[in-house]
């Protein structure tokens, strides 16, 4: 999935946030290892990243586009990020996923600004070409395509408005139905082995209210499991995260509300871990107001996920440690606000990236793009 030094744009001022945390979270922690610090990019304007794919610690791509809705694609060597040529995607294309197995094979998805459908591209180490939908899916519907076991190539998207599942083979797209019969999105396969992946997001879409989706692929096919269920006061509901450890526990996060579809209110958090059949619930500070994504250590578990609070000068995350999860501040940066971020494992190491942006005061409509990096690189 993913330093010569370039000054940021702009010059801005960066402080690692040691203050403000929201005074009803949990300490946090001030051990350098969990400071998070901003990581120089090269002078690109207005734009906004979206994705990261890492292959090691001197070796990763990011994803995204430029406010002016033109492809955004960057290159970290093991020293510094540099923007690159992405010939065969043309222009008016969101990049929004990126998913690297080497630097001569990548696929890209996004959004086609001018005709508003999802596509895909792969990388073929000199140009992009597009990856067509399967001919099976919803023409126009959601389409998203990542790496699985040995190069095998999973798309997501959608038969009559029901999430399914494709395998690219020799002889074309296979493929899978999920059982389900309520509309709604699905993440990327996470595979754990060849025969045991998952997949997360929330069905009901559309309707009065949204509801926790877990779906897992035994090898054969895939099926429904059983998804956390909501708490008592909890209407509406979507998973965001999740980490599948070799032999261990699952661990989802997500959010909840207590409204229906076209209301407003206040989310909450939570975060489970179990088998897929029965689920935990693991406490999350107070003060975090919504979480999104999971990344994991070295060895495979819950190490990081991105939380947001009432504190919109600095990127925030969630460290887990000892079964507890504990706030940490991220990067603070003058002039820019809200920054959306995602975290993503550096293979081989404890190190995460964090790739995101934030809105830039500089002038309405706006974005700043940023990475984030918590631990060594070369």
């Amino acid at each position: 999935m993913r330093l010569s030094r370039i000054a940021v744009a702009g010059a801005a001022a960066v402080t690692l946030l040691g203050l403000g945390v929201p005074s009803a979270s949990a300490s946090t922690p001030s051990a350098s290892s969990l400071a998070w610090q901003a990581v120089p990019l090269p002078s690109l304007g207005s734009a906004l990243l979206e994705g990261l794919s890492a292959l090691g610690p001197a070796d990763a791509w990011a994803a995204g586009f430029y406010t002016d809705d033109d492809p955004l694609l960057l290159h970290w060597n093991g020293a510094a990020w540099s923007a690159e040529p992405t010939p065969g995607i043309p222009d008016g294309v969101n990049l929004q996923g990126i998913d690297a197995r080497s630097d001569t094979d990548i696929l890209a998805d996004g959004v086609d600004t001018t005709t508003g459908n999802d596509v895909v591209y792969q990388f073929n180490g000199s140009a992009w070409t597009s990856l067509p939908p399967p001919s099976a899916a919803d023409p126009g519907g959601p389409y998203g395509a990542s790496f699985g076991p040995g190069g095998q190539i999973w798309a997501q998207g959608w038969i009559g408005g029901i999430p399914a599942f494709f395998k690219l083979t020799s002889a074309g797209w296979q493929t899978y139905p999920t059982g389900l019969t309520a509309r709604g999105f699905t993440s990327e396969p996470l595979f754990v082995t060849p025969a045991d992946a998952w997949s997360d997001g929330f069905t009901g879409l559309g309707t009065s209210a949204d509801s926790p989706l877990l779906l897992h692929y035994n090898g054969s096919a895939w099926s429904q499991a059983p998804a956390p269920p909501l708490p008592p006061t909890g209407v509406s509901g979507t998973l965001d995260g999740i980490v599948a450890p070799l032999g261990g526990p699952l661990t989802l996060s997500g959010n909840w509300q207590p409204c229906s579809f076209g209301e407003v209110c206040s989310s909450s958090p939570f975060v489970v871990t179990g088998s897929g059949t029965s689920w935990t619930s693991e406490p999350v500070p107070s003060s975090v107001l919504a979480v999104s994504g999971l990344s994991p250590n070295l060895a495979g578990q819950p190490q990081w996920m991105t939380a947001r609070t009432s504190d919109t000068t600095s990127s925030y995350y969630l460290h887990y440690s000892a079964g507890t999860w504990t706030l940490v501040p991220g990067v603070a940066i003058t002039g820019e606000t809200s920054p959306e971020m995602t975290v993503v494992h550096i293979p081989g190491t404890n190190s995460s990236w964090a790739v995101g942006y934030a809105q830039d005061g500089a002038s309405a409509g706006s974005f700043a793009p940023r990475i984030e990096v918590n631990g060594n690189l070369p």
